[in-house]
């Protein structure tokens, strides 16, 4: 059965495929999901499909068992949504004189947006690379742009230039071309990054789908926001009425923050993962990549690096293992205490390190210690600093 071509796979194993080649995709955030051809050329390449070893929510795994959905869910929800409101504000708003070449950007960027993460999603920006080349700039967004121009190039898929750089921008905006390129619509800008507001179609998906992943109740509706948004003065703006659902939003945003994203035994987990990948940069050369920021190199960086880490029969990986199996026995990095900074004194306080904390620290465990000790400062907001973006 596995070597018959793929015309002989019965039906009831296939996503249905229509006419116009889209085809109807059925996930649990969304329902189903109809995805069309242009889309799907994009879907189905090397590039995108390691977006299925790469978890969206890096390591919380240990923490929620059932948080194992991956960028690409992600990346294929957020390219719906991100369809959903341009085609409803064409719909609603004729004025905007919305066309086709938007709408297919608008539904690429939000499917691209992503592409460019790898190994244990954000960590390997803020941990990682930040670790072994530091001040690097190869972002994931930036590499996602690269990755749209591979993608394209590689599979020859007929897109306009225009298209095309409007799709990167979308993704990787620059201020400077925006607004004189796209003087009438620069609301489409608002709708998969919103640098303005925050409040944009990735963050839909993302708080849906991880809190629902990780069985975090929360009240907050993308699904009404979506219908009720509207363009005014080039900006995606909210009825006022709507105010708590999109404050909803935010508070769900700061609570997956607290409980999930940045929970002790994840970041337990994280130093751990940081620790047996610095052990092993000598095989990986991480920062070399980031520093010559090749791709070909970069697409091979996904979560299955720690299975093949284990696997390894390189005796130089021995202290990379043994950090592993501690992982797997639960024998995880301990908890020692948090201080939270009030809020009045955020303007001056600046980021402890651990050579303050042993400084001014009591006992002699910490001296002796000290090179065990992991301080991490975090920081909850709405998205915008000290900014509440409810103002704007």
């Amino acid at each position: 059965m596995l070597n018959e071509p793929a015309d002989s796979v019965p039906a009831a194993a296939m996503s249905p495929v229509y006419a116009n080649g889209s085809k109807l995709f059925n996930d649990p955030i969304h329902g189903h999901i109809t995805v069309d051809k242009t889309c799907l050329s994009f879907i189905d390449t090397c590039e995108f499909q390691r977006l299925r070893h790469i978890r969206q929510l890096g390591v919380c795994n240990y923490v929620y068992p059932s948080a194992n959905h991956t960028r690409l869910e992600h990346s294929i929800g957020t390219s719906h949504l991100a369809n959903q409101v341009v085609e409803s504000l064409r719909r609603h708003q004729p004025e905007l004189r919305i066309n086709d070449d938007d709408v297919m950007a608008v539904t690429l960027a939000g499917l691209c947006h992503d592409m460019g993460h790898g190994c244990f999603s954000h960590m390997l920006d803020r941990a990682i690379f930040s670790r072994f080349c530091p001040g690097s700039d190869w972002s994931h967004e930036r590499r996602s742009v690269e990755l749209v121009d591979r993608v394209i190039d590689n599979n020859s898929i007929d897109i306009e230039p225009d298209t095309i750089a409007t799709i990167k921008s979308l993704i990787l905006p620059d201020k400077s071309k925006r607004r004189r390129d796209y003087k009438e619509k620069e609301f489409l800008w608002d709708i998969v990054a919103n640098a303005r507001t925050g409040i944009d179609v990735d963050k839909f998906d993302y708080l849906a789908r991880d809190s629902y992943f990780c069985n975090v109740k929360s009240c907050f509706d993308h699904k009404r926001i979506i219908q009720m948004l509207r363009v005014i003065d080039d900006e995606i703006c909210f009825k006022y009425r709507e105010l708590e659902t999109v404050n909803d939003m935010f508070a769900l945003r700061a609570k997956m923050y607290r409980n999930v994203y940045t929970h002790k035994t994840v970041k337990a987990v994280e130093a751990m993962i940081l620790e047996a990948l610095a052990q092993a940069n000598h095989v990986y050369r991480f920062g070399e990549i980031a520093q010559s920021q090749d791709l070909d190199r970069f697409c091979q960086l996904d979560d299955t690096i720690l299975r093949e880490i284990l696997r390894s029969r390189d005796p130089s990986l021995a202290k990379s293992q043994e950090i592993l199996r501690q992982l797997e026995r639960r024998q995880l990095y301990q908890y020692m205490n948090e201080f939270v900074v009030p809020v009045d004194a955020l303007h001056h306080f600046k980021k402890l390190t651990v050579d303050e904390l042993l400084r001014h620290g009591e006992g002699s465990y910490l001296r002796e210690h000290g090179d065990q000790v992991i301080v991490d400062n975090i920081k909850i907001d709405y998205g915008q600093d000290t900014d509440n973006p409810l103002d704007k």
